[in-house]
C-alpha cells in the first residue's frame, strides 16, 4: 500500500496569512495547529484548511508549492 503524503495550506482566523506545510497525517496536523501545539503557528491560531493535495511520496514539497499557488 502506497504511503501518502499531503501538501496542505492554512488560513489564520487572527491575521488571514496563509501558511504552508506537510504531513502524513491531516487531519491530526490540523488539531495540533489549532490546538496550539505547533510553536510556528500558536500565536495565529485557529486556522481554517483552505487547500490540500495528497502525494504517493515527499517530492512535490511545500516549497514546490508556494511556487505554483497564488497565495496574495
Amino acid at each position: 500500500m502506497p504511503k501518502y503524503c499531503y501538501v496542505y495550506v492554512l488560513r489564520s482566523l487572527v491575521d488571514r496569512q496563509f501558511y504552508v506545510g506537510q504531513t502524513r497525517d491531516l487531519s491530526a496536523r490540523l488539531r495540533a495547529h489549532n490546538d496550539g501545539r505547533v510553536n510556528s503557528t500558536k500565536e495565529r491560531r485557529p486556522f481554517e484548511l483552505v487547500y490540500w493535495e495528497g502525494c504517493r511520496n515527499e517530492s512535490r514539497d511545500s516549497e514546490t508549492l508556494k511556487s505554483t499557488l497564488p497565495l496574495s
